[in-house]
């Protein structure tokens, strides 16, 4: 008896907190609206979605926050789930796991990708200094001779990439704060 009566409580209190988390996380993540160089920074973008991805699904697991607040941290968890921890995603680490560039693969969509295969961000890393390009693609080499395959794919694929998914998690942080 004395559960039910603390319950509306431990759901403002679980709801305060997923707010106050994924506002942290925002901030943190900060620097992802304007990121020049995402090749580098995208373990760290991904570290930080994974923490939130970890803890989220526990705190909010049983609880139904009401119409409004239920539809923003379905968001939140559907943003969490394609940009936490997915094996079918760029992050490919376990649980509670530190995100590496062995353990993230930067997958290029089409029309690139007939071009351009998937690899992990060592991969591009231990590139990314090589003068004039590793294109495996003559016509891609021929339009960039002063672009190496790294700069190329930072540069359309993954600078946009964190851009775009850093404005989505700032417009949920944003509906969560307004419930």
């Amino acid at each position: 008896m004395k559960e039910k009566k603390n319950y509306p409580l431990k759901k403002k209190v679980v709801f305060s907190k997923i707010v106050k988390i994924t506002q942290k996380m925002q901030r943190n993540l900060l620097w992802a609206q304007d990121c020049p160089n995402g090749i580098e920074k995208i373990c760290d973008f991904f570290q930080e979605i994974s923490i939130v991805h970890d803890e989220a699904p526990e705190l909010i697991n049983g609880f139904n926050f009401g119409r409004e607040k239920q539809v923003s941290i379905s968001k939140l968890m559907k943003f969490l789930e394609e940009n936490g921890r997915n094996k079918n995603g760029w992050n490919k680490t376990d649980k509670w796991e530190t995100v590496t560039p062995e353990k993230v693969l930067i997958k290029v969509q089409s029309p690139l990708d007939q071009v351009i295969q998937t690899k992990t961000v060592r991969e591009y890393l231990d590139k990314k200094d090589d003068p004039g390009g590793d294109f495996s693609d003559e016509i891609l080499k021929k339009h960039h001779p002063d672009e190496n395959q790294t700069h190329y794919v930072e540069r359309l694929v993954v600078n946009p990439f964190i851009r775009r998914k850093y404005k989505l998690l700032s417009e949920i942080v944003s509906e969560l704060q307004n419930n």
